[in-house]
């Protein structure tokens, strides 16, 4: 069983290189064949020397570089498509989840899950956050449970592991390239019957972290109205927790 570890990063170079030697680390304790697989999202920084880099020196890291903007989304895409593996990961570059878990999420996806998500709302979850940040995400989440009639914790932590063959079946029909694509990605394998499992994850936010909630998720509700519009009449398969 071979793991593949897309990392997506814009102007990361605060944390690119300790991202890619604590993923080598983690890989390794585990034991299992893996790759890592650095995605520059048209980065202006020194993100791409550090990768490149890195890449030359481990054979186990590959970089992908590109000069104009993807999006997220776009860049995990671009970045599963190169996988060799036979469980494709993602986790944001400042490893505000902490790489402990990729064994427990790397056990549910042996355990017969089609996904894996790192929750923030779990109620075993250890989470360093401000308060106005987490009811953002509760509101979020209560609004996307009426909307799709799930039952979701958080859609949005930045740490996501799928079975390669559950991600192929959804992947063609996914219309966000942003931020929204780690919504769009859990609601589509939800409706199309895939087993999808949330697990409690420790999340510290970086001080350097560029992602700002008050940029994002006011874009959020309009892209999942657009989801659901295109959705309509299609019956969802509960999230297990």
């Amino acid at each position: 069983m071979k793991i593949s570890t897309i990392i997506p990063s814009y102007n990361e170079e605060t944390f690119i290189e300790e991202c890619l030697k604590k993923s080598l680390e983690a890989h390794k304790d585990l034991g299992h064949e893996f790759e890592i697989i650095a995605v520059d999202d048209g980065c202006t920084d020194r993100t791409p020397e550090i990768t490149e880099r890195l890449s030359r020196e481990k054979d186990e890291i590959k970089h992908l570089s590109f000069e104009n903007r993807l999006g997220k989304g776009k860049a995990i895409e671009t970045g599963f498509k190169e996988a060799e593996g036979d469980y494709l990961i993602f986790y944001d570059t400042d490893l505000s989840t902490d790489l402990e878990y990729l064994e427990k999420l790397l056990e549910n996806l042996d355990n017969g899950f089609d996904a894996v998500i790192g929750s923030r709302l779990h109620e075993e979850t250890d989470l360093d956050s401000r308060f106005h940040r987490a009811m953002v995400r509760k509101s979020y989440s209560c609004f996307l449970n009426l909307l799709f009639d799930t039952d979701i914790g958080d859609l949005q932590c930045g740490f996501k592991g799928f079975r390669k063959e559950a991600y192929i079946n959804v992947v063609d029909d996914m219309k966000a390239e942003h931020m929204f694509w780690d919504t769009e990605i859990i609601i589509r394998m939800c409706h199309q019957g895939h087993k999808v499992k949330e697990i409690p994850v420790e999340w510290t936010k970086k001080p350097e972290s560029k992602t700002r909630t008050r940029d994002v998720f006011p874009k959020f509700p309009v892209e999942a109205l657009k989801l659901k519009k295109e959705l309509r009449g299609q019956d969802c398969t509960k999230i297990k927790k």
